[in-house]
């Protein structure tokens, strides 16, 4: 009687946590921040040690085990085994510890959600998420309203909602899921008449929500989920009066579209957001394509799109996006055709499970119409919202937003679930050696988990304190030091370091032993950066100025500024440091003509090469009058 009590309280913890895990990373502006992934962490740890506990307190432990369970296993090992590899360590790290997150997400709701509450319980709370975030996005369509909680957005997306998340097409991606479960349930789900009033109010402002967001990626991808829900109602015959008022509802979705084109039109009139819209993705999809090239089969390295990306830009692509603004060009990027081939193999998994859970989750005889089924409502709705999501992944990275990834996997795994409805070969029941190796795995993954949270938690931590200083304080300089002993492997500590003295080099230029002193302080860290991050100009582009301001020789300066340009070729902020380099060699000529291309390259906002080029040109002019 006391294992069952405290199987069934380990049951409802683990469920509460994944529940804790699809509240936070929503509301969290989609748990972007390294802050947020130590929350997402502790709480998959808690998930992994309240698992095992019910695995040996069980009286009848079970373990669920479809076949797409393997390939997300192969995708851990391989994620984990790439990991050590990688160029930037601290990057692929982070890149790592989110798959595992995911992982034990997925394969806690595949084990955890038999119960019909379980289920009802997850499909209320993404509801009750949405309705927030999408009443919230409402708010800022006609308030204008630029801010989300205390931070500010990016001035492209005024007057479009975005929710809790900072951009407005990751608000689509989470609301273009939730709204097919929610209006699944509300009309093909056995629950309750005031369940089925708030869901269908769920719809409703998640509908809105999408609209407001002017995203025409989501605005499609919704678009496609309701067809296909709708499509399905019919040809399974449920209720004509479900069918109408879903028709109702893709007809206001795609009212809200066509309404929406006329906000459309005023986005393409603003040049700065023709600059970063639409336009831009294709020359984002070439340079990710360009880097799967040079890296076939492994990828260039996990998260490492980011970071790799400046060496394959054109000239007229000036921004440094993170993501390409496509899931599946960025997969192959960071983790090759290895990577890709075994996500491929999870979505046919995937999809061969919903097809063979059809079957089981509808009600009734064959000859009348299928009864409402909370089975039927969960097939229907979560695979149509994975739907939406897949086809709005080509033109954005909301798999690389946490809260949505996490979406994605609960719905899937709800998904696989459904596998104890179709063979019973799936479930087993653990003897001593599957309960001692997954044990093993889940205390292995645990402490992992719990170890790195505990070390980004300090570093995040200790990086607020630092921005809370003055500038160029004793204090900054101290705290930055404990970051990079809490956290030794982040290049941009590193660099931030080198920069600090730097700076105050500038400073210092009255008293040339002074100065010296800073630079000589400056130079290691810089060297730290081009280690710990060898794709980084910058590292390499300060450290040449360090040289310079040292009055080295110019023969010692110029492979920095050449390794610099080699990892940046076209960016203006690498030509105008190149142009900086020459003017003091005094090489005039070759100054003028990279702070020329510096400007070609960004003529607006570009003041250091402007400034530059000026004084370039008055010393030209006055060595012609000299001469």
């Amino acid at each position: 009687m006391i294992r069952e009590q405290l199987d069934k309280w380990c049951e409802w913890g683990v469920l509460a946590l994944v529940l804790a895990l699809l509240v936070y990373a929503p509301l969290s502006v989609g748990a972007l921040r390294t802050t947020d992934l130590v929350v997402l962490q502790w709480l998959a740890a808690g998930i992994l040690a309240l698992w095992t506990l019910r695995l040996w307190i069980s009286p009848e432990p079970r373990l669920l085990w479809p076949p797409v369970c393997w390939a997300v296993l192969a995708f851990v090992i391989y994620a984990a085994a790439r990991y050590p590899s990688a160029q930037i360590e601290y990057v692929a790290r982070l890149e790592l510890l989110r798959v595992l997150v995911y992982a034990v997400v997925f394969l806690a709701v595949v084990n955890h959600t038999a119960r019909p509450e379980s289920v009802q319980l997850i499909v209320i709370a993404l509801a009750l998420v949405a309705i927030f975030t999408a009443g919230y996005a409402v708010w800022q369509f006609f308030a204008k309203s630029n801010t989300v909680w205390e931070f500010t957005r990016m001035d492209i997306y005024t007057g479009r909602g975005s929710g809790t998340f900072m951009s407005p097409n990751h608000l689509a991606g989470f609301l273009e899921m939730v709204l097919p479960l929610a209006l699944a349930f509300a009309l093909a789900g056995r629950i309750g008449p005031g369940l089925r009033i708030f869901l269908g109010y769920a719809v409703i402002v998640a509908a809105a929500g999408v609209a407001v967001t002017v995203s025409r990626g989501g605005w499609t991808a919704a678009g496609v989920s309701l067809a296909l829900l709708l499509g399905w109602l019919v040809a399974l015959r449920r209720r004509t009066l479900a069918v109408i008022l879903g028709a109702l509802m893709l007809v206001v979705v795609v009212g809200a579209l066509v309404a929406g084109s006329q906000i459309t039109q005023s986005r393409r009139d603003n040049k700065l957001k023709a600059d970063i819209a639409s336009d831009a993705r294709f020359e984002y999809w070439a340079t990710a394509t360009a880097m799967w090239k040079d890296h076939p089969w492994l990828g260039a390295g996990p998260g490492h799109y980011g970071f790799v990306m400046r060496r394959y830009r054109p000239e007229t692509m000036q921004t440094r996006p993170a993501h390409p603004h496509n899931d599946y060009l960025e997969l192959l990027a960071d983790f090759g055709a290895a990577g890709g081939a075994i996500v491929a193999v999870a979505l046919v998994l995937a999809g061969f499970g919903v097809w063979r859970a059809a079957k089981f989750v509808q009600r009734g005889r064959e000859d009348e119409a299928p009864r409402n089924s909370n089975r039927f409502a969960l097939w229907i709705g979560a695979s149509t919202g994975l739907a939406a999501l897949l086809v709005h992944s080509f033109l954005d990275h909301n798999l690389h937003v946490p809260a949505n990834a996490l979406v994605a996997v609960t719905l899937a795994a709800l998904l696989a679930g459904l596998w104890r409805h179709v063979s019973e070969r799936n479930t087993v029941s653990p003897g001593v050696f599957v309960k001692l190796l997954f044990t093993l795995a889940a205390i292995a993954g645990g402490a992992y988990l719990a170890q790195q949270a505990a070390r980004l938690g300090r570093e995040q931590t200790l990086l607020k304190l630092a921005s809370e200083t003055r500038p160029r304080s004793a204090e900054r300089l101290e705290l930055l030091k404990r970051v990079h002993a809490a956290e030794p492997m982040n290049a941009a500590t590193t660099y931030y370091l080198g920069e600090f003295h730097w700076d105050l080099s500038g400073q210092r230029r009255a008293d040339k032993q002074e100065m010296q002193t800073e630079l000589l302080h400056a130079l290691p860290w810089f060297e730290k950066t081009q280690k710990l991050d060898p794709n980084e100009p910058f590292g390499f582009i300060r450290y040449g100025m360090c040289l310079d301001r040292l009055n080295q020789s110019p023969a010692m300066a110029l492979p920095y500024f050449q390794q610099g340009e080699r990892l940046d070729p076209n960016g203006h902020f690498v030509q105008s440091h190149l142009g900086w380099h020459y003017l003091q060699t005094g090489d005039l000529a070759a100054a003028k003509r990279h702070l020329e291309r510096a400007w070609r390259l960004k003529p607006y906002d570009n003041h250091f090469a402007w400034s530059q080029l000026q004084t370039v040109n008055t010393k030209l002019k006055e060595s012609k009058i000299t001469n």
